[in-house]
C-alpha cells in the first residue's frame, strides 16, 4: 500500500503559478512545521548532490535545495545528499527521482546519525517539472 503524507505545494509569486505535488517524507530528520517550510527553491550543485553543493547562497536567505536522485553504481544514500544540502545552508531538501516509479521512502542506516533539516522525495516528472521551471524563470 502506497501512504503519501501530504502534498508540497510551489509557488511562483513573480508569475502566479502556485503547483501541487504528491511527496513522501524521509523517515530521518525532522518533519516540516504544519505550516509548511518557506523558500527559494535552488538546483544542487552538483545535481546528484553526493559532493559537498558548490551553492553560494547568501545567509539570509532561505533556500531549498533540489537533488536529483543518483542512478544504481553511485556510492551516495539519501542522508548524504541531505546532509550536503543541510551543510550549504538549506532549510530543507526535495530529491527527486532519476527513474519512473512510485514515490519511495528515504531512509538511512541506524549507524549514521541524523540530519537536522526536513527532507522529500518525489516523482521524477514532478522534478522535473521543477528543473525546468528553475531554469526557465
Amino acid at each position: 500500500e502506497q501512504v503519501v503524507e501530504g502534498n508540497l505545494i510551489v509557488k511562483d509569486l513573480q508569475h502566479n503559478i502556485t503547483l501541487t505535488f504528491e511527496h513522501e517524507a524521509a523517515v530521518f530528520g525532522p518533519r516540516a512545521t504544519p505550516a509548511g517550510e518557506s523558500g527559494f527553491l535552488q538546483l544542487a550543485e552538483p545535481m546528484e548532490a553526493c559532493t559537498p553543493l558548490a551553492n553560494k547562497i547568501p545567509d539570509e536567505l532561505n533556500w531549498i535545495a533540489l537533488i536529483k536522485r543518483s542512478p544504481p553504481g553511485f556510492d551516495c544514500d539519501f542522508v548524504d545528499k541531505v546532509r550536503h544540502a543541510q551543510d550549504a545552508g538549506a532549510l530543507a531538501a526535495l530529491v527527486y527521482d532519476h527513474t519512473d516509479e512510485h514515490l519511495i521512502i528515504m531512509s538511512k542506516p541506524s549507524y549514521i546519525s541524523e540530519t537536522h533539516i526536513p527532507s522529500v522525495f518525489l516523482a521524477k516528472r514532478d522534478g522535473d517539472l521543477l528543473v525546468h521551471l528553475i531554469q526557465t524563470f
